[in-house]
């Protein structure tokens, strides 16, 4: 360790944010199933035989930016997963390609939530899209049967949904495959990714690591809260999350549209208030309020420092001064929480530990909580 800074940093950490994918998980994405014509498959039983088994696979590989040359994985895992599965199958993707090259392509985008492909299959100019499957759905208007294409219907839609449920509970990610003849000579754009062709659906899973249930458990015993961040679906991670022990309820899991749709206030001014199980939003003028009375505890906590801790936080608290002057607030860093601690286990001051949206953690001296919590 070079900066005893760092030592202070870690000894202060209450929350740690990790990525799921190749930190909590292995980062190696396997096919489990597929699912066709309202019947699921597991990779073992694929039979390329099949005309629709093959053309998902086919379709799998074409919509796909990854290769895998001489072992060298290059890409995505979600997608290397696909053209691997196709290997297993004697399918390359480098030959696949070549007899169908890409004409056109609209990349994948978090927005969309899908990508698609222009290839000439059998004399016909067809657009491949795979994507997020609540966000195809609502683009398809024909699903494949092996009776033939006819109109998809709300049962239908219903019947993929709970499929799709059922794999996301089980800690698989999902990825939906649609398509749909384009006029030849045509330049493809977002608006064509519409009157889709339900193909099918590729569950694939990517298992936790054998030490993250572990660490997540040290975490836990230290009072430190993990938190698992991923782009995946509620279902799908909450499933990762509970067997990592991160989570113990679907209703601890937020999505990101929860976190758009939090009040302006929070964005804004807002500041996560906490002591004991204490959590409040209050807004900037109530916060103002709140700490114009903490020029009392200037005094208070500046004989503690002297006194009890023989200025060991002197130099921060001093190049702090006007800035506790003017605003009332006392940050010390990564001593801070450790701080609040120790001065309320010593002397009787209603203080508040607070953190605003930018992670930053401070004091505030409430001895009579002079403020309403902003409500929406």
């Amino acid at each position: 360790i070079r900066k005893l800074q760092a030592v202070e940093g870690l000894g202060s950490v209450s929350i740690i944010c990790s990525d799921k994918t190749g930190t909590l998980t292995q980062n190696k994405m396997t096919v489990e199933d597929y699912y066709i014509d309202g019947k699921r498959i597991s990779a073992e039983a694929i039979d390329i035989s099949d005309q629709a088994q093959k053309c998902l696979l086919n379709y799998s590989i074409l919509c796909n930016d990854s290769t895998n040359e001489n072992g060298v994985e290059i890409g995505d895992p979600t997608e290397t997963a696909l053209i691997n599965l196709g290997s297993r199958y004697g399918v390359e993707a480098a030959s696949i390609r070549k007899l169908y090259p890409r004409n056109g392509e609209l990349p994948f985008d978090s927005d969309r939530k899908m990508m698609s492909t222009l290839h000439l299959i059998d004399g016909k100019n067809q657009m491949i899209v795979k994507g997020a499957v609540d966000k195809l759905l609502e683009r398809t208007e024909q699903i494949w049967t092996k009776e033939g294409i006819r109109k998809i219907t709300e049962e239908d839609k219903e019947k993929i949904q709970r499929q799709n449920q059922k794999f996301s509970m089980e800690g698989l990610r999902v990825l939906a495959f649609t398509y749909r003849e384009i006029p030849k000579n045509h330049t493809l754009t977002s608006q064509d990714e519409d009157h889709l062709v339900f193909l099918g659906l590729i569950a694939m899973m990517d298992p936790p690591r054998e030490e993250s249930k572990a660490a997540v458990a040290e975490c836990i015993k230290a009072g430190i809260r993990p938190v698992m961040i991923t782009g995946d679906q509620k279902i799908t991670a909450a499933a990762i999350a509970k067997r990592v022990g991160i989570l113990h309820d679907l209703s601890e899991a937020c999505e990101g549209a929860d976190i758009e749709n939090m009040s302006e206030s929070w964005h804004d001014y807002g500041f996560g208030i906490c002591t004991s199980n204490l959590k409040e939003e209050i807004s900037l003028p109530g916060l103002m309020e709140l700490i114009s009375q903490a020029p009392e505890l200037k005094e208070r906590v500046n004989t503690f420092m002297n006194n009890e801790c023989g200025g060991a936080f002197k130099d921060s608290y001093d190049i702090l001064t006007s800035y506790v002057e003017q605003y009332g607030i006392y940050d010390f860093g990564g001593l801070t929480e450790i701080l609040y601690e120790v001065i309320k286990e010593v002397e009787e001051i209603d203080l508040l530990l607070c953190t605003d949206s930018g992670g930053k953690t401070y004091l505030i001296y409430t001895p009579s909580y002079p403020w309403t919590p902003k409500t929406e």
